[in-house]
């Protein structure tokens, strides 16, 4: 895929430039670049799919940071621990005994 360089660059930065601003910052940024990358390719027509593909690999790279940091940085490391750990799916291996063993 085209736009994983623009990921890793996006990363990159994220763990140069933007680790000393707050997450909700860089979110911000990264949501922001999809619908700039999207106007570009509007405006420019094809001559902008380089652009849209670059400002769109960047905005999801830096999607994946945010993800993992924002909750954190909202809520603090107790309670993000628990709703991590609440949400977990208990799935049954192998077959499920419905009737009680009386």
């Amino acid at each position: 895929m085209a736009s994983e360089p623009d990921q890793v660059a996006a990363r990159t930065a994220e763990f140069i430039i933007l680790r000393r601003i707050h997450p909700i910052v860089s979110a911000r940024i990264a949501a922001a670049l999809h619908p700039i990358g999207a106007s570009a390719l509007l405006i420019l027509g094809p001559a902008g799919a380089s652009l849209f593909a670059a400002l769109y690999g960047a905005g999801n790279g830096l999607l994946t940071i945010a993800r993992g940091t924002l909750p954190l940085a909202l809520f603090g490391p107790f309670p993000h621990r628990a709703l991590a750990t609440s949400h977990t799916l208990k799935i049954p291996i192998g077959p499920v005994d419905t009737q009680s063993a009386s």
